[in-house]
């Protein structure tokens, strides 16, 4: 097997998912087929929904056991065993891999069924949404590596497993498949179900604690609280995160957790975005969403350990010959790239709120350059297709540059030195040329849908910028230069308000 993973991170394939849809698509399918059952003492089986004309491309499988089956399979036990149908997920460095008996108990009987099922949905092209809830999702889990085993790189169908809400179903041998890009879990704080097994959650009596603590996540986790979702891959994060959740979890197994309502709290913020809770200038949304997830759940950021990781990671690159450290940058520079977009934005609202200037050529580190630099250096123009991609998903991306909010800061003081009277002259006409420059920037940032909407939310930096600014071109002694006018237009206009969605800027 030698499958192409779909995504290169955590955050890729989230994005992709929450604004293509598809967890919307699964979750009715998944309360479609809900609402037509009867009570099951404890096999499922699959439903298979063919393409149609509203969803053209997209096969969905869905895995629904009804609430009596999971609730009485769940309650026997969360043991791990091994399953020899599985041994393909064997490697040199992890012999066994183990499964959740929970799982495994109505995958077994189904198995002939699902192997005929896998050679059917091999021959399809498109997207295939493999879905389920619960116990369904863990079965669906259990399919997708089923399924992913017996295709290869020139397969047309591409598997997408997202579960909401399901039990971790295996080992240490799950985390090191190639496969971990194409599973997407869905899991809310507040979930009952999909801490079942952990060591201070509700285990059954038959699950030891040596057996609860050899269970590993693997995939690509939404973790959802009261304060928002936040994306990640890391698996021991996901573990801790899990292990908390599910000391502080109340209820059994006959919890519900409604998933379409987090879908639709998606749809009004993007993957790691959230309220601001480090500090009134805190302005990079992702990196609120990202600290806020972390405090949420007791771990401290330690956002000096990331730092000091990502400048070891750079000077290593940097003393390598040139080729070779072309090639070994490859393998991470997204990675730098999301952490430098993240990360900086903090670092610049810091050495302003202490009554800094100047920050990109005072105070600026060497590492965040050299990843602008070499991140430049691959990127390649965008094609109008790119574009047009890019505007489809502007809500949930990251702004590009990391720097754009110590242009917005240098932008405030500029405005300060405008309507200060003690100004000189000099001052004064410098400071409009920069603001002629910064008008310039953020419409071409603006154009190649390169900042993120909350730029424009209304107590940001940047609208408070706007709205002193808004007041001076306004005055008589405004020395309007026509340069500026088209910034000047989608502001007034109002047209920032509809940035991001269908409609052009």
């Amino acid at each position: 097997m030698n499958q192409v993973p779909l995504f290169s991170s955590a955050g890729e394939l989230a994005n992709m998912v929450v604004t293509s849809n598809l967890t919307d698509v699964a979750w009715a399918k998944i309360l479609e087929l809900q609402r037509g059952q009867s009570a099951l003492p404890c096999s499922v089986q699959p439903m298979v929904y063919d393409p149609t004309p509203n969803e053209p491309n997209h096969t969905i499988v869905v895995f629904a056991p009804s609430p009596d089956s999971t609730q009485y399979t769940l309650s026997q036990g969360g043991d791990l065993v091994p399953y020899p149908k599985f041994d393909f997920l064997c490697t040199k460095g992890c012999p066994s891999v183990s499964n959740n008996r929970a799982a495994l108990t109505p995958f077994t009987p189904l198995y002939d069924h699902l192997s005929g099922l896998k050679d059917e949905l091999n021959k399809r092209e498109g997207q295939l949404i493999i879905t389920g809830q619960s116990l369904g999702g863990s079965i669906a889990s259990l399919f997708t590596l089923f399924l992913l085993s017996s295709m290869d790189k020139e397969s047309k169908c591409r598997p997408i497993c997202i579960t909401f809400g399901s039990p971790l179903i295996g080992n240490f041998g799950l985390q090191h498949s190639h496969w971990n890009s194409f599973f997407l879990h869905l899991v809310s704080d507040k979930d009952p179900l999909s801490t079942l097994f952990l060591p201070s959650g509700r285990s059954a009596p038959t699950s030891s604690h040596s057996q609860a603590t050899a269970y590993k996540p693997f995939g690509t986790y939404l973790l959802c609280s009261e304060l928002g979702c936040a994306c990640f891959d890391d698996p021991d994060f996901i573990f801790k995160f899990l292990t908390v959740a599910s000391s502080e979890v109340a209820g059994g197994l006959q919890v519900v957790v409604d998933y379409g309502e987090i879908l639709r709290n998606l749809k009004y913020r993007a993957i790691c975005k959230g309220p601001r809770l480090v500090g009134e200038r805190l302005t990079d949304p992702f990196s609120a969403g990202i600290v806020m997830e972390l405090k949420t759940i007791g771990i401290d950021p330690a956002k000096k350990d990331l730092t000091t990781y990502w400048e070891d990671m750079v000077a290593e690159a940097e003393r390598k010959p040139q080729k070779e450290g072309a090639s070994f940058r490859t393998g991470w520079l997204q990675a730098g790239t999301t952490y430098r977009r993240m990360v900086e934005p903090l670092d610049i609202a810091v050495f302003y709120k202490d009554g800094g200037r100047d920050y990109i050529n005072s105070k600026r580190s060497q590492h965040y350059k050299l990843l602008e630099q070499w991140y430049e250096e691959a990127a390649k123009p965008p094609t109008r297709e790119e574009l047009d991609s890019k505007k489809q998903k502007v809500s949930v991306l990251l702004t590009e540059d990391s720097c754009f909010w110590a242009h917005v800061e240098e932008a405030i003081l500029s405005c300060k030195s405008l309507t200060n009277a003690n100004s000189t002259p000099e001052l004064r006409e410098s400071s409009w040329n920069n603001l002629v420059k910064f008008g310039e920037y953020v419409m071409e940032q603006i154009e190649n849908y390169a900042v993120s909407p909350e730029i424009f939310l209304k107590d940001s930096c940047f609208m408070t910028w706007w709205g002193e600014y808004k007041v001076y071109i306004a005055s008589p002694s405004n020395p309007c230069s026509l340069r500026f006018i088209q910034f000047i237009d989608f502001m007034k206009t109002g047209r920032y308000g509809v940035y991001g969605r269908s409609e052009v800027p």
